[in-house]
Order: C-alpha cells, then structure tokens, then sequence
C-alpha cells in the first residue's frame, strides 16, 4: 500500500508542502543525527529517553494520518498503518507485523537510527517513541513499546496496550 502524506497549502504567494495541515520541510537524516549527538554532549544517557520523548510528542501529532489509512480495529491493523507511516517518511521499511501472544511484533529495517549508526545502530529511541505517541492517540490507551531483541540495524518492537 502506497501511503500518500503531502499535500499543499497556499500561504500568500507560496506554496508550502504540508502534512495532517502542518507545514513540513524535508530535513536531512544527518540533521537527526546532529539533535541526538547535541542532546548527548549535553545530557549524556539521557540523551535517549529525550529522544523517546521527542517521538511521543511527534508521533502524537501524527496519529491522525495513521488513522487515516487504518483499514481495521485490531491493534495490529493500527501497528501496520503506523509503520506504513513511517515507510512513507523513510524513518524505516516494515518488514513485518504479528501478533505475539497479547502484543504485536512489529519489525522496521533500513531504519533512521540504524543508517546513522546512532546509539550503535540499535537504539531506535526515536523510532520507537513514535510508534508508542501514535497508537497511544489513535486508540487512546496507554501503550507500551519495548524493543526486542532483532538483528543488528533492524528495530524490533513489542507493542502491547496496557491501559
């Protein structure tokens, strides 16, 4: 499935590309990398917990897009929209969603964190904040994502609805 995420707005004489309405800018991935690196000269291992945070509060944002291309009310029909998401904006390539046992297993390759080698490739702060801030909108539960063990450069998410 092909996720369409763009679309335009007209600002005076500019047109601005936007998503769910909200002004977008295409960002380098090494501007990602330079934010986690900043965070961490400054707030050591804490560094990833903000970047946790950062995907919360974005992924939050970003639910609406989620639900938009949602095609059922399993939590893994919402854990596939979130990582169609995230596919159309290049943060990683879903390689699969399963259930496992009362949470999904949700497996995102060639991902942001890992192309970057931040935290070693393998800590996907980032990516795994926005899954949690997405579904946790989109169903409004609480939600847990703890990373599982996977191969290196791949994130590996156990998403379970706790609330």
């Amino acid at each position: 499935m092909c996720v369409q995420l763009l679309s335009e707005k007209r600002e005076g004489q500019q047109q601005l590309q936007t998503v769910s309405g909200e002004r977008v800018f295409i960002m380098p991935a090494v501007f990602y990398k330079a934010i986690f690196e900043a965070l961490q000269s400054v707030a050591g291992a804490a560094a990833r917990s903000l970047m946790y945070y950062i995907g919360v509060k974005a992924g939050r944002a970003m639910a609406k897009d989620a639900l938009r291309v949602r095609s059922g009310t399993e939590n893994i029909d919402s854990v596939r929209a979130i990582a169609e998401i995230l596919e159309a904006m290049g943060v990683g390539k879903l390689e699969s969603v399963e259930k496992a046992g009362s949470a999904v297993k949700l497996v995102l390759s060639n991902t942001l964190s890992g192309a970057l080698g931040i935290d070693g490739g393998e800590g996907c702060h980032l990516e795994r904040g926005l899954v949690a801030g997405m579904m946790s909108e989109m169903i409004g539960k609480r939600v847990v994502v703890k990373q599982a063990q996977g191969e290196k450069g791949k994130c590996v998410f156990e998403v379970e609805v706790t609330g």
